[in-house]
């Protein structure tokens, strides 16, 4: 079940279409694929190519997250898939978040599966992080992890997107951190961002004014 039809896109003539799961919003030509990699125009409908599919799975230690006293000493399950819709020059996993599906040794790993390994390894945490995870939410897939994810969270489990879309990170996230130049600038759950801007954009835009301003000082 790894390539389905996508949801995400809009059809520009009989043959071209455009994805519109990222801002990218990338024109796609039959038999080619859009800037992340993940998406294939096929007779003018858009396939996704990586539902299943992970690139790594490991344990790690929270304290290689980017957060600041958030269970310490627990562990986390990181799951990634492959490519990214961003090109961040200092990316550590750079030969996973710009691999290809066909060109990179993937394994398919169902949402459920997930959840499975996270609870028999004393996981508290499941970590989507080092490629960009929205560019594989779909509606249907991100409704069958959505479920399998309220699962875990229900059984005492926490999840963790690294992700530079800030809707998506408000929208599913309670706690969340902001990271400048390789910083933890700020770190609160969403009541404190409420009370500081009514969007986490605005708080972020923000963080990143006073830190800019502060290090040219």
């Amino acid at each position: 079940m790894r390539d389905m039809e996508a949801r995400y896109f809009e059809r520009l003539d009989e043959e071209t279409v455009r994805c519109i799961i990222c801002p990218r919003m990338c024109t796609v030509r039959p038999g080619k694929r859009g800037f992340c990699g993940t998406r294939e125009n096929r007779d003018g409908t858009l396939v996704s190519l990586t539902y299943g599919e992970l690139s790594a799975l490991a344990v790690d230690p929270i304290e290689k997250k980017p957060l600041a006293h958030f269970y310490p000493g627990s562990r986390s399950l990181s799951v990634s898939s492959v490519g990214c819709s961003f090109t961040c020059p200092w990316c550590q996993n750079y030969h996973l978040s710009t691999g290809n599906v066909n060109g990179y040794g993937t394994r398919r790993v169902m949402p459920e599966e997930v959840v499975e390994i996270a609870m028999a390894q004393d996981c508290t945490s499941v970590s989507y992080t080092y490629n960009e995870p929205l560019i594989n939410l779909d509606p249907i897939v991100q409704r069958t992890v959505k479920n399998y994810l309220q699962d875990f969270v229900a059984r005492g489990g926490t999840v963790f997107f690294c992700t530079h879309v800030l809707e998506i990170a408000q929208a599913l996230c309670t706690q969340i951190g902001i990271i400048y130049r390789g910083r933890l600038v700020y770190q609160g759950d969403r009541e404190d961002i409420t009370r500081r801007h009514a969007h986490l954009e605005d708080l972020f835009l923000d963080m990143v004014h006073r830190e800019h301003h502060a290090s040219s000082a």
